[in-house]
C-alpha cells in the first residue's frame, strides 16, 4: 500500500529513486529535478513502507543549513519520528561517534574542538618552537598542508607524505608536532572528525559492527563533493550489504580545490560487488527551454561525466544574452543597464545576481552599483574596500599621510610580520604615553634605548619603509606611486607568493584589483593628493553601511552559488584565462571550470546573460582576452549577441587578439591607462568624467544631483559659491550627506 501517494506527488524517475532498497543506488540528481524532494520521502518510504526504524536511517550531507532543511521536510512527513533519523552533516555525525569513543582515540569525552584561530595559533607556537620565521613559513601555509593530508587520511607517520621541497619538509615537521601538541590539549580540529573517524572504524571492528549493525540504511546527499576520507567512511559504514543510496550531480562537482574528488561519483558503480542501480533524474522544475539546452550543450563538451540530459515541460523562454564589452568597466555599466531595465519592469532586485569567478572582479560592479544608488549584498565575502587585504594597504596609506595614526600603525605594524612582536610594542606604548607622543614616536623611541638587538634593527627596518615611502608620497605626489610602493617595499606581495595557498591567491588579485581601482581614480581626479584619495575611500565604506535593503542585487562568486536560484543570472568575465581561470592548465582543471560555468547558467530561471571584456587590467597590465571557450560551446541559435562595438558603431572585435599573461614582477606603473571617456548623455553618467565647474550656476535647493558614491540625491542647502561650495544633499539610501560642489553632476532619474 503506497501510503505517501509517491505516485500524485513525484515524477517517475523520482518515484523509481524512492522505491529502490536492496543495494546500492546513485541518483543522478541533474540541477533543478527535485534531489532534496527524493531524500525525504526516500526517508519516509524506508520507514511507512519498508519496516526500516527512524533510527536505523543515517542521512548525512554537508551544510547545516542543508541537514536543517532535509529535517523540516521530513518532519512534515514522518511527524515526531523524523527526530529519530540520524540525520547531520558529516562532522556533527563523527563528533557524536567520537564522543562515545574518545579513549580509542587518545582522548577523555570532554575534548573540545579547535577553530580556525585556534589552529593558527597553535602552529604559531609550534613554528616558533622550531625556530621557523614566519617569512619561511606561514601558519596558514601549514595548515593548508595538514588539511590537506587528512582529506587523503595520511597521518604524520604516512608513508606517502609529500616531502619534495624544503617547505613540504618543514610541514611535515609541522603536522607531527601539530598532532602531539592536539593529543597533550585534549583537543581536536574540524578535519580531525572525520580522520580520527575512519581510524578508529579500521582498528576496531567492533566499533565499526556496532554501527554497521545501527545504521541499517545509508543516504547521502551531495556525493559529487565528497573528498577521499569522506567516502572511505561511507563505504566502512555500508560493509557487506551495501544499503547506501548517494545523491548528486557530477557535472556540478566543483570544489576540487578543497579535497572533492569527482572520481567518487564517477567510479561509483565500479565500486561495488553487487550490481549498483543507478536512476537518472533529468527533468529540471526550474529553468526556461533554452537555458537548459545552453546549459546541455556547455557540460556536453566534458569527457569526464555520467551522460545526462536535462529537460523542461517549461516555456522555452529567452535566448541567453550576450554582450561583448571593450574592458571589465564598460561590461559593469552594461550589466548595470541591464538590472536598471529589469527594475523598470518590474521585477525585483534580490532575483538579480552577478556571478563572477574570483573574489576580485567584485569590484567594478560594487562601483557601478553604488554608483546609481542601488542596494546591494555581496555573498560568500566582504565588500571590496572591507577585505582585509585592502584595509591593510589603506592603513599604511594613512600612516604615510599621517604619523599619528595610531590605530593604522597598530594595524600594519606586522603586516607583513617583521619581528616587531607584542612586548616590544607594548613598551613602546609605555613611552609614548609617558612622553604624551604618538605610537610612532614611541617605537622610534623605544628603538633608542632597546637592549635587543633584534627589535632595534626590526623598528629601523619599519622606519626606513616610512622613510621611503613619504618621500615617495612627497616626489610623486601620486598615490598611485605610493601605493605601489607599499606592496612592492613591504614584502606584502612577496609573502603572498611565498604563501601559495588558495586564500593567499584571492588576496593577491584583491591587491591587483585596488591598484587598478587606484589607477581609475586617479585617471579622473583633479587632485590626485594621498588625501583627497583616502577621503574618497571614507566616502565609499560609509555608502556600504548604509541601512540594509532586503530588495538587493546578488554578488557571488560562481563557488558560492551551488542550490541558489534567481530569476536573472548574469554570467561575467567570461575570458580566456578569466573563466576559466588562468591556473587551470591539465584538461581536469579545464573540466572543473566548465562544470563552474554550468552552476552558473543552471541557476537562471528565466534569464541567463554572458558577458566579458576584450580587455582586463590585471597583474599590473592591459589585457587583450579572447571570449571564453565556454560562450563558444553554447550554439550559437541558443545566444543572441550585442556588443560594445557594435553599440557604438565601431564594428567587430579583430579574433585573433592574444590573451597576455604576465610575467615577472608586479611593477603595477606598468600598464596602458584607459582612454579619458566623453561625458555620457541620458541616464547613464560617465563618472571617470570629472569637470572643474560641475555646479557654477545649478547649487539651487531642490536640483537633483548625482554623487559617484551615493547615487542621485536632491539638494536641501547650499554653503558658498562654486565648485568648492559645500552641498547639503538627501540620498534615498544613505541620508543626508555634505558634500564639496565639484563631487557632483545633474542626472535624470533613476527608479532607486
Amino acid at each position: 500500500m503506497d501510503v505517501l501517494n509517491l505516485e500524485d506527488k513525484l515524477n517517475e524517475f523520482q518515484c523509481q529513486a524512492v522505491r529502490h532498497v536492496g543495494g546500492p543506488l546513485l541518483v543522478l540528481a541533474g540541477a533543478g529535478s527535485g534531489k532534496t524532494r527524493v531524500i525525504t520521502y526516500k526517508i519516509a518510504h524506508l520507514v511507512e513502507e519498508c519496516g526500516f526504524k527512524p533510527w536505523q536511517i543515517l542521512a548525512v550531507t554537508f551544510t547545516n543549513k542543508a541537514a536543517r532543511e532535509m529535517r523540516e521536510r521530513t518532519e512534515e512527513l514522518l511527524g515526531s519520528a523524523a527526530s529519530d533519523v540520524m540525520l547531520g552533516t558529516f562532522h556533527s555525525v563523527c563528533l557524536r561517534i567520537l564522543r562515545r569513543h574518545a579513549e580509542l582515540v587518545r582522548r577523555t569525552q570532554n575534548f573540545v574542538i579547535y577553530d580556525d584561530d585556534d589552529r593558527e595559533r597553535l602552529i604559531n607556537r609550534i613554528l616558533k618552537e622550531m625556530g621557523v620565521g614566519k617569512e619561511l613559513l606561514k601558519a596558514r601555509a601549514a595548515a593548508a598542508y595538514i588539511d590537506a593530508q587528512k582529506h587523503k587520511l595520511r597521518g604524520p607517520d604516512h608513508k606517502m607524505l609529500p616531502v619534495n621541497t624544503h617547505i613540504d619538509t618543514l610541514c611535515a615537521r609541522v603536522y607531527e608536532s601539530y598532532e602531539a601538541a592536539k593529543r597533550q590539549s585534549n583537543a581536536f580540529d574540524f578535519g580531525d572528525l572525520i580522520f580520527y573517524t575512519v581510524r578508529l572504524f579500521e582498528k576496531h571492528e567492533m566499533v565499526l559492527s556496532e554501527y554497521r549493525y545501527k545504521w541499517k540504511y545509508i543516504l547521502v546527499d551531495e556525493f559529487q563533493d565528497t573528498d577521499f576520507a569522506q567516502y572511505r567512511l561511507l563505504r566502512l559504514l555500508a560493509g557487506e550489504q551495501s544499503n547506501i543510496c548517494v545523491v548528486g550531480d557530477d557535472d556540478q562537482s566543483i570544489y576540487r580545490w578543497r579535497g572533492a574528488e569527482v572520481t567518487n561519483i564517477l567510479n561509483f558503480p565500479n565500486d561495488f560487488e553487487q550490481e549498483v542501480e543507478v536512476v537518472r533524474l533529468e527533468q529540471n522544475y526550474r529553468s526556461t527551454g533554452h537555458i537548459l539546452a545552453a546549459a546541455s550543450a556547455l557540460i556536453g563538451h566534458n569527457k569526464q561525466r555520467h551522460n545526462k540530459v536535462l529537460w523542461s515541460d517549461a516555456e522555452l523562454g529567452e535566448r541567453l544574452h550576450c554582450y561583448e564589452a571593450d574592458s571589465e568597466t564598460g561590461e559593469a555599466r552594461w550589466v548595470m543597464s541591464r538590472i536598471i531595465a529589469a527594475y523598470r519592469e518590474g521585477h525585483t532586485l534580490s532575483n538579480m545576481v552577478v556571478f563572477y569567478r574570483t573574489h576580485a572582479q567584485s569590484r567594478v560592479f560594487e562601483d557601478a552599483l553604488r554608483n546609481q544608488a542601488t542596494p546591494y549584498v555581496v555573498v560568500g565575502g566582504l565588500k571590496f574596500y572591507s577585505r582585509k587585504e585592502v584595509k591593510d594597504v589603506l592603513a599604511y596609506l594613512r600612516l604615510v599621510l599621517n604619523p599619528k595614526d595610531d590605530v593604522a600603525l597598530m594595524r600594519v605594524i606586522n603586516e607583513p610580520p617583521r619581528g616587531i612582536g607584542a612586548t616590544t610594542m607594548n613598551k613602546a606604548l609605555k613611552i609614548a604615553s609617558a612622553h604624551a607622543v604618538s605610537h610612532y614616536e614611541g617605537l622610534l623611541m623605544l628603538a633608542k634605548e632597546a637592549d635587543g638587538k633584534r627589535a632595534r634593527k626590526a623598528i629601523h627596518r619599519f622606519r626606513d619603509l616610512m622613510d621611503l615611502l613619504r618621500r615617495t608620497a612627497d616626489d610623486q605626489q601620486d598615490v598611485f606611486r605610493v601605493a605601489e610602493a607599499i606592496i612592492n617595499e613591504s614584502g606584502y606581495m612577496t609573502r603572498l607568493q611565498q604563501e601559495g595557498t588558495h586564500e593567499a591567491q584571492t588576496r593577491k588579485e584583491n591587491l591587483e584589483e585596488l591598484m587598478l581601482s587606484i589607477q581609475e581614480w586617479r585617471d579622473r581626479a583633479e587632485d590626485r593628493s594621498l588625501a583627497t584619495f583616502l577621503d574618497h575611500v571614507s566616502l565609499l565604506t560609509s555608502a556600504d553601511e548604509g541601512e540594509p535593503n532586503a530588495d538587493a542585487v546578488t554578488l557571488m562568486t560562481v563557488h558560492a552559488a551551488k542550490g541558489l536560484e534567481f530569476e536573472s543570472v548574469f554570467v561575467t568575465g567570461l575570458e580566456e584565462q578569466v573563466f576559466p581561470h588562468f591556473n587551470a592548465d591539465s584538461d581536469e582543471d579545464i573540466e572543473e571550470e566548465r562544470r563552474l560555468a554550468y552552476v552558473a547558467v543552471t541557476r537562471g530561471r528565466k534569464k541567463v546573460y554572458l558577458s566579458w571584456a576584450r580587455s582586463r587590467q590585471r597583474f599590473g597590465r592591459l589585457d587583450m582576452n579572447l571570449c571564453s571557450r565556454f560562450v563558444s560551446e553554447i550554439p550559437q541559435e541558443l545566444r543572441q549577441m550585442s556588443s560594445e562595438n557594435a553599440m557604438h558603431g565601431r564594428g567587430s572585435w579583430a579574433t585573433n587578439a592574444g590573451s597576455q599573461r604576465s610575467q615577472g614582477g608586479f611593477n603595477w606603473s606598468d600598464r596602458k591607462a584607459p582612454a579619458k571617456k566623453k561625458k555620457a548623455t541620458g541616464r547613464h553618467y560617465d563618472y571617470n568624467d570629472s569637470q572643474a565647474d560641475p555646479f557654477d550656476d545649478s547649487g539651487k535647493v531642490g536640483r537633483s544631483v548625482m554623487h559617484p558614491s551615493f547615487g542621485q540625491g536632491q539638494v536641501a542647502r547650499v554653503d558658498g559659491s562654486g565648485p568648492q561650495a559645500r552641498v547639503t544633499v538627501q540620498f534615498p539610501v544613505y541620508g543626508t550627506k555634505v558634500i564639496v560642489a565639484r563631487f557632483l553632476d545633474f542626472q535624470e532619474e533613476l527608479p532607486f
